[in-house]
């Protein structure tokens, strides 16, 4: 008999976790008459259709308790790009679920690719200028800012770098 999922089960995608690479998709546990073995899940690139990951991982079925929900990290796709992420079941037999789970998200597009204080080292009364590299994987215009923190007792001229990226662009934030 193989694994099924609730008729009102969904997967969906953890977006505080996504990075540059990875999405982390979560979803409830799927039903078995003995145990749920592991889950296929894969990861179709909606823009080129291509699966960026396909992969097999334990449903953590030796854990006592067996957790109701389950989250995989799914690595290895593009950044700034759509996914289609797909869940099904697989018990011991392979035997797998009819019903599949479906999510979809987005990979971030934005990098900070450094960070750099010149001069690097300072002493009271002295300044430094600090200069940030911002990367857009997207295609389209991306403004933003970045937060200039400093220790206590130090003055901060500017606490705000902004930047505007438009498409695939790399640049300096001052």
């Amino acid at each position: 008999m193989p694994p099924s999922f609730a008729v009102t089960d969904k997967a969906s995608i953890v977006k505080e976790k996504s990075t540059l690479r990875s999405l982390n998709v979560t979803f409830p546990q799927a039903k078995d008459n003995v145990l749920v073995h592991s889950y296929h899940i894969t990861a179709k690139n909606k823009e080129t259709g291509e699966l960026d990951a396909d992969f097999t991982a334990f449903s953590e079925f030796y854990y006592d308790p067996v957790p109701k929900n389950i989250e995989f990290p799914v690595a290895g796709l593009k950044p700034g790009t759509d996914y289609e992420i797909k869940v099904q079941a697989l018990d011991s037999f392979n035997n797998s679920s009819k019903k599949v789970l479906l999510a979809g998200g987005q990979t971030k597009a934005l990098e900070m690719v450094s960070a750099q204080a010149s001069p690097s080292l300072v002493t009271t009364g002295e300044s430094t200028t600090l200069q940030v590299k911002m990367k857009s994987f997207g295609n389209g215009s991306v403004k933003g800012k970045i937060k200039v923190d400093a220790p206590e007792g130090w003055s901060v001229e500017q606490n705000e770098l902004e930047y505007e990226l438009s498409g695939s662009e790399e640049k300096y934030c001052k």
